[in-house]
């Protein structure tokens, strides 16, 4: 059963990925999201000038994998390669901090996320894990054990989830007295609510809370203790069947002045999920004495012990996270206005304007070009469902082309726990369709030398 849940923990390893426990679109931002993307995002965003009377999601998916070390470009360069110590030490110089492998497949059913007016109601399917090692698995397998070295096999974690659920949001507008505030353009402020009802389908969590491996002159012994916690994985036969609950609730605040726009939002407070179908798992290993001349004989050096019973239930934290953000318009290519002399013609002097030089074609003014640029900051307040204690700072710089229907946009993501994320992204905007796309690539900007890609599309309907 054990081996079981190690393969089934592989399998969603392969396939699934975190999405909403940190709900971040790569194709908008926290202060330019709209209509339905604002549900994901600030709830307050619905009562922003520039949101639509209606809208609505038709197609939105979001896939991606990632790990927190190596790329590819690391792997092209010691691929067949034979490595001397310096290029084993710099393997391990990159491990650190261990490694952290993520995989992520979401998506928005389509027509059952809608916003009307400042009330907003959606739905969402999160799927996701993460496996989690140390630094001495990777060490082990590069220097092998040498009398005196002592391995710590603690810190391993393996986390796989299912969750659905509906998220109903509303924003409601107060009147900006403040003159200091009003000087800027703020007329108005947006404070917004939302609640999340929650559903989970699957759950497995494993960990290795304690566990060494020693290397004396002679022998090697060592010691370990694992933990699975499962809800709704517990048989043979997987069933896919609701076996948790939780709610969750968001607090936002938003406002847009001439030049400046401020939000701040509160994300899954109070946020848990119940889950009961339980089952846990207990394994440990114990070594004594083992060496080259008792490895045909292991089972007498060393022994093995495993464990299972139901529970009745236990819970788990949805983490809840803070977003901040400011962000600045400009508009790039701008021709000065002209001074009251340069617009007041001179009726003293003669007009010498000739005919021709009025049929010669001058130069064409430049059409400005809006630009939007942004700091975002995200703290996690506990780990877990795709949330990081670690701090993140996201800049971002969006420009409206063809008259605001090819929006195009760049942003840098420092921090999280992911390093340097570049993400890309272009939309497209005829009439009432919108469509976007973007890509993120961690620690390079182009994804095929990075370590790992994320794509993102979305296409709905804005009135």
């Amino acid at each position: 059963m054990v081996r079981l849940l190690w393969t089934s923990l592989a399998f969603w390893a392969t396939i699934l990925g975190t999405v909403y426990g940190t709900p971040r679109p790569l194709y908008t931002g926290f202060l330019e999201a709209r209509g339905v993307e604002a549900l994901g995002g600030n709830p307050a965003n619905l009562g922003l000038p520039g949101n639509p009377f209606l809208s609505l999601s038709l197609s939105e998916v979001r896939v991606g994998f990632w790990n927190s070390a190596l790329s590819t470009g690391l792997y092209n360069k010691y691929n067949g390669r034979y490595l001397t110590q310096e290029d084993k030490d710099e393997l391990l110089d990159r491990l650190r901090g261990g490694w952290r492998w993520v995989g992520e497949v979401s998506l928005l059913p389509p027509l059952f996320s809608f916003t009307v007016g400042r009330f907003g109601c959606g739905t969402f399917v999160d799927a996701g894990t993460s496996v989690s090692l140390p630094r001495a698995p990777f060490e082990l397998l590069l220097n092998g054990l040498r009398p005196g070295d002592r391995l710590d096999l603690t810190d391993m974690e393996a986390r796989s989830y299912i969750l659905s659920g509906v998220r109903l949001a509303y924003a409601y507008v107060w009147d900006l007295r403040w003159e200091p505030l009003r000087r800027w353009g703020f007329r108005k402020v947006s404070t917004g609510v939302g609640l999340k009802y929650i559903t989970g389908w699957a759950y497995a969590h494993a960990e290795v809370p304690e566990g060494e491996l020693v290397m004396g002159e002679y022998y090697a012994w060592g010691k370990g203790r694992g933990l699975i916690r499962t809800a709704g994985v517990d048989t043979a036969k997987f069933e896919l069947g609701p076996s948790g609950r939780g709610f969750a609730f968001d607090l936002g605040m938003a406002a847009e002045g001439s030049k400046v726009s401020v939000g701040l939002a509160l994300k899954n407070l109070g946020g848990r999920i119940g889950w009961r179908k339980a089952k846990v798992w207990e394994f440990s290993f114990e070594m004594d004495s083992l060496n080259v001349a008792k490895i045909d004989t292991m089972e007498e050096a060393v022994t093995y012990s495993d464990t299972s019973c139901s529970a009745s239930g236990f819970s788990t934290s949805y983490p809840s996270y803070l977003v901040l953000g400011v962000s600045y318009k400009l508009e790039l290519f701008r021709e000065p206005e002209p001074s009251q002399a340069e617009a007041t013609p001179d009726t003293t002097r003669p007009d010498t304007t000739s005919s021709d030089s009025l049929l010669s074609p001058g130069r064409a003014p430049l059409r400005p070009l809006p630009l939007e640029i942004s700091l975002t900051y995200r703290q996690g307040f506990s780990e877990g469902f795709g949330v990081s204690e670690r701090p993140e700072f996201i800049f971002g710089a969006e420009a409206d082309l063809l008259d605001g229907r090819l929006p195009i946009f760049l942003r840098l993501c420092l921090g999280g726990g992911d390093g340097v994320v570049w993400i890309p992204g272009f939309g497209v905007r005829l009439g009432p369709l919108r469509f976007s796309a973007a890509y993120a690539s961690r620690g390079h900007p182009f994804p095929l030398r990075g370590r790992g890609l994320e794509l993102a599309m979305r296409l709905g309907m804005n009135i």
